[in-house]
C-alpha cells in the first residue's frame, strides 16, 4: 500500500528482469519495491513531481525508471545512484510510458491522445502521432 493512506496509488510498473515493482501516488511520490518476492524487500522513496505521477515504466534491464504525469514532464531516474534527467515540455499529461525492448526508443502516450517516440540516448522526439 501507500504509506500515505491519504493519497491513493495512481499507477504501477514491475521489471521485466528482476524482482522489482515501483508505484507511483496522488502525492506525486514514487515507491521502488526492490526483491519484493523473497520477502527481504527494501524500499526506495524518489520524490519531484508535485502532482499525481500517471505513468511508470522501466527499461528492458531496470536500470532506470522513466516517470510521468500532470506537469508533461518525463523523468528518468537511474536507479543505482537516483540522479534524474529531464525532458521537459512533452505537451500534455503523461499517460502511459513504455521503453522498447532494446531500449533504443521510449513511447509516451498523452492526454491529448497523441504518442510521441524519443530517443533514449538523448530524449528528443523521434516520431509524433
Amino acid at each position: 500500500h501507500c504509506y500515505e493512506k491519504s493519497h491513493p496509488i495512481t499507477c504501477v510498473a514491475v521489471s521485466p528482469c528482476s524482482p522489482i515493482l515501483a508505484y507511483g501516488c496522488t502525492s506525486g511520490r514514487i515507491f521502488i519495491w526492490h526483491n519484493f518476492i523473497s520477502g527481504n524487500e527494501n524500499i526506495t522513496r524518489l520524490h519531484w513531481h508535485s502532482h499525481s505521477v500517471l505513468a511508470l515504466a522501466f527499461n528492458c534491464e531496470a536500470t532506470y525508471l522513466m516517470s510521468g504525469g500532470e506537469e508533461s514532464v518525463l523523468v528518468v531516474w537511474q536507479i543505482d545512484t537516483l540522479k534524474r534527467q529531464f525532458r521537459p515540455r512533452i505537451g500534455g499529461e503523461i499517460r502511459g510510458i513504455v521503453a522498447s525492448n532494446t531500449d533504443r526508443y521510449i513511447a509516451l502516450v498523452t492526454s491529448d491522445n497523441i504518442i510521441k517516440v524519443l530517443n533514449n540516448s538523448n530524449l528528443e522526439l523521434a516520431f509524433l502521432s
